[in-house]
């Protein structure tokens, strides 16, 4: 419960201060909308907890005070990857009347636990008015949101060998069955760094590197999950699992953060 709580927190106080923002700046002069790939490298004590690296990518929007004045306030959002545990599984569904089984079918699962990292930040930029290169300092203050999420998704159709592709066992008619959050942490996170927008019209290119300090969280990396396994139960209709949820790994959240994309002006 303090973790969801924590988590809505976060979240709720910097959409409310964006929406604040957007609608006071959008009557100033023009503002920036970025979109870029996205690196994040573990630092410090968080780096000593896991080795994984993660990779996605990020939006962010930025609004100057005026026209005259170099400095822009913005919000910053970011999604990575840092880790995912692929497996697949074959059960064998049984058609059963009274306590004679009449026919045995062949049910394919996918079973995917990703290790995600989803994080939002205030930004207060300044930009030196340089014409074709133009370098930028960042302060940042926010949250980064640590999850481990698990999903099922039935594969049977792919199998040609029962009824036309069909499978009885999928009774939403798609090929996604089930998916459960199994680990989800908030820290706050604040920190600095800089850029680079390159290029004179209204897209540019940009360049960005972050050093994040962060909170305490709870989490899972890649070498948590390698060993999960999920078992299927055909009483029921529901997965079973071994995840260990006090397995889970907790430290500081520092991080060295990258971006390349583009900036466009409006």
């Amino acid at each position: 419960m303090r973790f969801l709580t924590k988590q809505i927190f976060f979240k709720k106080t910097l959409i409310c201060v964006a929406v604040l923002m957007s609608c006071y700046f959008t009557a100033q002069a023009q503002f920036h909308f970025g979109i870029h790939g996205a690196m994040g490298v573990p630092a410090n004590e968080f780096r000593d907890a896991t080795t994984a690296n993660g990779g996605g990518f990020g939006l962010s929007a930025f609004f100057p005070f005026d026209r005259k004045i170099p400095i822009f306030l913005g919000v910053d959002f970011g999604y990575m990857v840092y880790g995912i545990n692929n497996n697949r599984q074959r059960i064998n569904g049984t058609i059963s009347v009274g306590n004679q089984v009449i026919q045995t079918i062949p049910l394919d699962y996918r079973v995917t636990t990703t290790n995600n990292l989803l994080s939002g930040h205030l930004v207060l930029r300044l930009r030196i008015p340089i014409k074709l290169i133009q370098p930028y300092f960042d302060g940042c203050v926010g949250f980064k949101n640590f999850y481990t999420r698990t999903t099922i998704t039935d594969e049977t159709r792919n199998n040609s060998s029962f009824n036309n592709n069909t499978n009885p066992f999928n009774t939403n008619n798609n090929a996604y069955s089930n998916s459960v959050t199994n680990l989800s942490d908030v820290a706050l996170s604040y920190g600095g760094g800089g850029g680079f927008m390159i290029g004179s019209g209204p897209i540019r290119l940009d360049v960005r590197c972050l050093y994040l300090l962060g909170e305490q969280a709870r989490f899972f990396d890649r070498s948590s999950v390698a060993g999960w396994s999920v078992n299927f139960s055909q009483n029921t209709n529901q997965f079973d699992s071994n995840i260990n949820l006090s397995s889970a790994k907790r430290s500081r959240t520092d991080m060295f953060y990258a971006q390349i994309g583009m900036i466009i002006s409006f």
